[in-house]
């Protein structure tokens, strides 16, 4: 009876929901099910209110899995035969560091004491499957050996696995207006030209330009990485960092450590090198700098030296293999884009005791290397500035070292790298009537040392949120000043001396879904204009969603409201160009596909033309 056809009737109350449409690059699975039951219920209860319910359902298909799963069965023919003799241990040909590293960054945050989101390991897994080779995969999925070969192709898999859905979903019951069903791509003429006209509309209004930028990035497919395209880290976006450059002092009278008598140099075939070697701590806080006691390191974390490229110079840095791989895209390392050359293997260990130039120090020329257990070798360089005074591990760290003669023993300090250096007062916060807040609040809570680590987190918090919002400089060039304007400062200053450099990386772990841990690297582009780059577009964005009374965005609840404004307020320019996956075309530059998920943020109005345009069976627009 054609009960679920929605029509125009004018008069009559009006009723739309939508389901996100779903990636086909597989069957639908119940999570799929379960999150369009609630709205079909509710387009349900709404017709039986006795409204006009639109409620369409549609199949997304632009981005890079489609086109990476099938170019993975064409390598995997072309290297094991059609069909192919796989090695019998099964290895997996791409980077399986994804769910590794996953764990690891749960691992962090627990220790850390951070709050939030469970893991997502059943989506995560879910997108990635089990690591095993494509063939497989499509085995798994019930093909034979004889049909997997045509899916080498991205079109297959768009006119069988959208199609399989449709009638998946009639068996399953959903009840919705199927004329009105298609798929993305310009494989859909009709939907193609909907998505260019959008873009078109952008760029005439300002709101599209081109240039180079930081973005996360999948080296396996040395492409973007947009929020489509992951399996981990979806709305994670790059991170910039100061990156401080901290001279290993190489004179007998600093390179013979303790450790070093004990166990050997095994830098020290680098000192004859002509070449500057710097530990390089990446932090958030430039400004902190003049307040340095001493640098940390994990004494059981790998360390790697490699060779970098400043100006017309070439320097070492001592960093972690994770910051390696984010700056040979950055156009740091001497091995050129993508590439590092690793001069030397150290462990945190081979570290302890050594003395670094601490540059903007205003008491110390130089300082010395301590341990601190909680550092995490997959965040930053592996090197931490300490900065007692305004950071409240680095306070721990320090009493610990002081306190305890075995403590120094066990990492091989000597009194002279240790007692003489005590916190510096750099910052006058408010808040706390302080000067060394970090000091301050951990007596006050209690901590014994920096194994407390959840407590320490928390006061951490207060100190980085107050010192920002209300600090005020109280040494350096920049006394007097606010710290929220001396930060920039500072960090520009300390790079035009040559003690800095900025570095990227991204805020959290992210992998791809063909199982690429990201990194950031700087790509042409073509990108939304959004946050500060077009601020009367993000205030007029803001006061939509605001709104008065019955006016703008109704939530429903206020909480939701409140997370709309957050990333209203949080999100920048956003990259929606990619040179590799299934799309649309950029109507005035060919050669970029639009990203996957800036082609789907109003396709909700296509669904009130599509059977118009297509017809009522086709999901093409071919008929």
């Amino acid at each position: 009876h054609k009960v679920f056809v929605a029509e125009p009737n004018p008069g009559q109350s009006k009723f739309m929901c939508t389901f996100p449409y779903p990636y086909m690059n597989g069957y639908l699975h119940l999570g799929h099910a379960f999150t369009m039951s609630k709205a079909e219920f509710r387009a349900g209860f709404e017709r039986m209110q006795g409204k006009n319910v639109l409620f369409p359902f549609a199949f997304h298909c632009t981005g890079l899995p489609i086109a990476a799963s099938a170019k993975k069965i064409r390598d995997e023919m072309e290297k094991f035969g059609n069909p192919p003799q796989f090695p019998v241990d099964n290895e997996v040909i791409e980077d399986n560091k994804g769910e590794e590293e996953e764990k690891k960054e749960e691992s962090r945050k627990k220790k850390c004491g951070k709050k939030g989101k469970k893991p997502r390991h059943a989506k995560a897994a879910a997108k990635k499957g089990k690591k095993k080779y494509q063939w497989e995969i499509m085995q798994d999925f019930g093909f034979p050996d004889e049909e997997i070969p045509r899916f080498a192709e991205p079109e297959a898999w768009l006119s069988y696995f959208p199609r399989l859905g449709r009638e998946h979903l009639r068996r399953f019951g959903l009840k919705t207006d199927w004329r009105r069903s298609f798929i993305t791509t310009e494989v859909n003429a009709y939907y193609s030209k909907f998505i260019e006209w959008q873009f078109k509309l952008l760029r005439e209004r300002g709101h599209i330009a081109f240039g180079n930028r930081p973005t996360v990035f999948a080296p396996i497919e040395k492409q973007p990485c947009l929020d489509h395209d992951r399996s981990v880290g979806e709305t994670i976006t790059p991170q910039q960092y100061t990156l401080i450059k901290m001279e290993l002092l190489t004179g007998e009278k600093f390179s013979q450590t303790p450790f070093v008598k004990k166990n050997g140099d095994k830098l020290g075939f680098l000192y004859d090198s002509g070449m500057k070697i710097f530990m390089v701590a990446a932090t958030l806080r430039p400004e902190t700098m003049y307040g340095q006691t001493n640098c940390f390191v994990l004494p059981r974390g790998q360390y790697i030296a490699i060779e970098v490229v400043s100006g017309d110079n070439k320097e070492i840095f001592i960093c972690s293999e994770h910051s390696a791989r984010n700056m040979a895209w950055q156009e740091m390392t001497a091995a050129g884009e993508g590439e590092y050359n690793i001069l030397a293997k150290v462990e945190g260990w081979d570290l302890l005791g050594r003395a670094v130039r601490a540059p903007n120090s205003i008491n110390y020329d130089h300082v010395y290397v301590y341990p601190l257990l909680t550092i995490s070798m997959d965040k930053g360089s592996g090197i931490v500035t300490s900065v007692p005074s305004d950071a409240p591990p680095d306070y721990a760290a320090l009493v610990d070292a002081k306190k305890d003669e075995e403590f120094r023993m066990k990492y091989y300090l000597t009194d002279e790298m240790v007692m003489p250096f005590e916190v510096v007062p750099i910052i006058h916060i408010p808040e706390f009537n302080s000067d060394q807040s970090a000091v301050d609040l951990c007596i006050a809570e209690g901590i014994r040392s920096q194994n407390d680590v959840v407590a320490l987190e928390e006061i951490k918090k207060k100190v980085y949120k107050y010192g920002f919002a209300q600090g005020i400089m109280l040494c350096g060039d920049f006394k007097g000043e606010k710290v929220s304007i001396a930060k920039e400062k500072c960090q520009k200053q300390m790079i035009e001396r040559g003690e800095a450099c900025i570095y990227w990386e991204p805020e959290s772990l992210v992998v791809s879904r063909t199982g690429s841990k990201c990194v950031v690297a700087f790509v042409d582009q073509w990108f939304l204009k959004y946050g500060s780059d077009s601020p009367d577009w993000q205030q007029a964005v803001r006061e939509h969603v605001e709104g008065q009374e019955n006016h703008g965005l109704e939530c429903y609840n206020p909480i939701a409201k409140e997370q709309f404004l957050y990333v209203v307020d949080w999100l920048q320019n956003w990259a929606c160009s990619r040179e590799f996956g299934l799309g649309t075309p950029l109507p005035w530059d060919k050669k970029w596909l639009i990203e996957s998920l800036s082609d789907s943020t109003i396709y909700m109005a296509f669904y009130t033309i599509a059977h118009i345009l297509m017809g009522d069976t086709s999901l093409d627009g071919r008929g």
